[in-house]
Parts: C-alpha cells; structure tokens; sequence
C-alpha cells in the first residue's frame, strides 16, 4: 500500500492535466484502501496491543476517506 501510495503522489505530478486519468486513479485508490478496510473488519490486525486494532480501523477508514471524497468531486465535475 505504501507503494501505492507514492504512486498517487507521482501520477498527481506526472498526468495532472489528464483529469479522466486521475479520476481512474482515484477511484483504483478507493477500491483498494475500501477492501483493506474490510479486510480490517473480518481479520483484524494489531491485536496483541490493546486498541491498535481499532487505531489501524480508523486510520484505514480515514485514508478512504481521502481518496473517495476526491474522486466524487472529481466525477462531479
């Protein structure tokens, strides 16, 4: 996923003039960090510290966020 993430950051840069590009990206990006938060949900990891499971459902579920209320707008537009 951090990969991944730099990707969005270099095709932000690269193909920032392509808007029907970036929205495919963007969208990609949801799909993936809204199957990861899922994934987070039925097998859950950091369980052996107290709370760290729940810390990494909200972190997960934030980064969503990130990358799905962009692609909306972007789709709106």
């Amino acid at each position: 996923m951090a990969i991944l993430g730099a990707m969005s950051i270099v095709m932000a840069i690269w193909f920032a003039d392509s808007l029907s590009l970036m929205r495919i990206w963007l969208w990609m990006m949801s799909g993936l960090w809204l199957i990861r938060v899922v994934y987070q949900i039925v097998k859950p990891q950091g369980r052996m510290i107290p709370g760290l499971s729940r810390i990494m459902q909200a972190l997960f579920a934030a980064t969503t966020l990130m990358f799905i209320l962009p692609a909306i707008v972007s789709s709106s537009r």
